[in-house]
């Protein structure tokens, strides 16, 4: 590097050959691995110290230029009793004063409560053969409302004791787009694992769900409404699928069987939905 150069003036002291950009006389004579491990240690030592340091502007873009910025407290509108007032963005409750504009909050603290919504209300089991869309069994659900029955997979005429192609229990239930359908299995721990299917009236599938995720083997799933019409719910156990929803026979093979719970909810589960009005560019 020229004496009396830039870089020499802002850093004195910091400039020393650097094999990687000299004109070696010879370039055999240097180590070549030492240098770039202290290379890669320099550079480690570089990322620690930006690390334990707080980056300026990262801080600004949290606290939207206005360090210590306490965050605005919302409390949700919506009694903690109540259901159905802000869980749609048609209905979203407003968060005034949030945002990045000037005297706006770049942070909220939102506090609400999810209401457990209604209780389920049972109803009878439908009769076997019940393993198609065209052989669904009615539901009654409707919206604002949850239903509950119990079945078996395993009882019907293509569960394990039958043809053993797997038995398939088929719910009907009646929908308007827009709306947000709940299906949840339980089982008691016989072994079963639940698969749930969710089919439009064609037979093309809207959704699917094997694991809830709560650790067990048991199926839930949340699915938007499409389109105004019949939805279809298959429940089978796991590796059992129908492979033509229009035929009882077109399951998979029999895998494990047993008894199980399922409810069905239709906009009938707490959603608590906020707007909040930003500028372009805003993240």
């Amino acid at each position: 590097m020229p004496k009396g150069s830039a870089d020499q003036r802002r850093a004195p002291g910091m400039v020393e050959p650097n094999p990687y950009l000299s004109l070696l006389p010879d370039p055999s004579a240097i180590d070549r691995h030492a240098w770039k491990a202290r290379s890669a240690a320099g550079s480690a030592a570089r990322e620690e110290s930006r690390s334990a340091v707080p980056d300026a502007r990262t801080e600004q873009q949290r606290t939207g230029g206005r360090r210590g910025a306490t965050p605005l407290v919302v409390q949700e509108a919506e009694p903690g009793s109540a259901w159905g007032v802000n869980d749609t963005p048609a209905t979203a409750e407003p968060v005034p004063g949030f945002g990045s504009r000037r005297r706006e909050a770049s942070a909220a603290d939102i506090r609400g409560t999810l209401s457990s919504g209604p209780a389920p209300v049972p109803f009878a089991s439908p009769p076997e053969d019940n393993g198609s869309i065209p052989l669904a069994g009615a539901t009654g659900v409707s919206a604002g409302t949850a239903m509950r029955t119990t079945g078996t997979i395993g009882d019907g005429p293509h569960g394990s004791a039958g043809d053993a192609t797997g038995d398939l229990d088929f719910y009907a239930v009646p929908v308007v787009a827009g709306q947000r359908l709940v299906v949840d299995t339980d089982t008691a721990g016989d072994g079963l694992d639940t698969v749930v299917i969710v089919w439009d009236a064609t037979g093309v599938v809207i959704a699917s769900n094997d694991d809830d995720g709560s650790g067990g083997f048991d199926s839930s799933l949340s699915v938007p409404v499409p389109a105004t019409g019949d939805l279809y719910v298959s429940v089978s156990a796991y590796g059992s699928y129908p492979t033509d929803p229009f035929d009882s026979a077109s399951g998979s093979g029999a895998t494990s069987e047993g008894d199980y719970a399922v409810t069905f909810a239709l906009d009938a589960t707490d959603v608590d939905v906020y707007a909040v009005r930003l500028r372009p560019g805003t993240s």
